[in-house]
């Protein structure tokens, strides 16, 4: 989540012929009419982004391909699949394609949001904002001494069909709408939040919206019981992203350790086995620093995953592994852009 589209950095003329591996994200495979933070892929696409990577890559397993990197292996044309955060969809709609295309995936699960009850905090904010029909026309918050304020006026009426929020997304050059500005505004103010602040927040704005807070289906985490299903698959790894899926930079050290035990712990009493990866929740350089990587390593993790967009070389850090963003795009656009980085030719 927060990272768009980057390109890769134009190398030296040396690099071109490294070696070189990629590790894909994804975090949902399902129709949704808003999708704000770019998360989803279609399972169309996804069926068919499949296909192109069983058939033109070499397709392992993320362990595999950490083990042949410590090794000093051949990890060229290597691609590893992962998914983060554990929402249903992962089990329901892309396990199967996955099984179908033998396939090997990573599933990173924020412990605290299994259960099928809870609601990711961005998906809540999309859905007052970007969803609901309409909204009280004025908002007034304080957070750490700072005021914000919005006046919606027209804006507090759901745009007409030609308008929806669905046509809109973070990777959009304009804003549409003060709702749309609001929601960009709140979701940078959350995501610097550890999960209490970020809660308490989230009452005001669901008592100022009427929003009742309940998980929609199209959205909800995993159960339990869902959780064991996939880990139960051969093809599935699962790995740790924390209890509450904070940006763990904002914390202090004790807190972070604590996300990082805890998420793994409860983890491992819920699919009864160790898990050794880690993804840092969002990824991205503000948030996660050296103490999270030193943390991640005396938690007994093997190896832990960024979302820094690059492809992976032999020598690279096994607990700073970049990633690259899966979109929703169809086979051949997912074919050219999987082979520009993997030659660093991508335009």
């Amino acid at each position: 989540m927060l990272y768009r589209h980057f390109l890769p950095a134009v190398l030296p003329r040396s690099a071109a012929s490294t070696p070189r591996a990629l590790i894909l994200t994804y975090h949902r495979v399902e129709n949704l009419e808003s999708d704000p933070q770019m998360l989803c892929v279609t399972p169309e696409c996804f069926a068919q982004q499949m296909y192109v990577l069983r058939k033109h890559f070499r397709v392992v397993s993320l362990t595999h391909l950490v083990n042949q990197i410590k090794s000093g292996g051949d990890i060229s044309g290597m691609v590893a699949v992962s998914f983060d955060d554990g929402y249903a969809d992962n089990l329901l709609l892309a396990k199967p394609v996955l099984e179908q295309h033998e396939i090997p995936a990573t599933a990173f699960i924020a412990s605290d949001y299994i259960g099928g009850q809870a609601t990711f905090w961005w998906d809540e904010l999309e859905a007052i904002f970007l969803d609901k029909q309409s909204l009280p026309q004025k908002l007034r918050l304080v957070v750490d001494g700072q005021r914000y304020s919005w006046d919606f006026a027209g804006d507090a009426l759901r745009a007409s069909d030609e308008e929806k929020p669905g046509a809109w997304h973070v990777g959009c050059e304009t804003i549409p709408s003060r709702r749309h500005r609001a929601y960009q505004t709140l979701h940078q103010v959350l995501y610097t939040r550890a999960s209490e602040e970020r809660e308490a927040l989230l009452d005001k704005l669901r008592a100022w919206s009427g929003l009742h807070p309940h998980a929609r289906q199209s959205h909800r985490t995993m159960t339990q019981e869902e959780l064991s299903r996939l880990a139960a698959s051969p093809l599935i790894e699962i790995g740790a992203h924390t209890a509450t899926h904070p940006a763990l930079s904002m914390l202090t050290p004790q807190q972070q350790g604590i996300e990082i035990r805890s998420g793994k712990s409860r983890l491992e009493q819920m699919i009864g086995r160790e898990t050794t990866s880690f993804a840092y929740p969002y990824g991205s350089l503000t948030s996660f620093n050296d103490t999270s990587s030193k943390l991640v390593r005396e938690a007994g993790f093997a190896l832990a995953c960024t979302t820094f967009c690059d492809s992976v070389r032999l020598g690279c850090d096994t607990y700073q592994l970049p990633r690259l963003p899966a979109r929703n795009w169809n086979g051949d656009d997912f074919e050219r852009y999987l082979s520009g980085w993997m030659t660093h030719q991508v335009n």
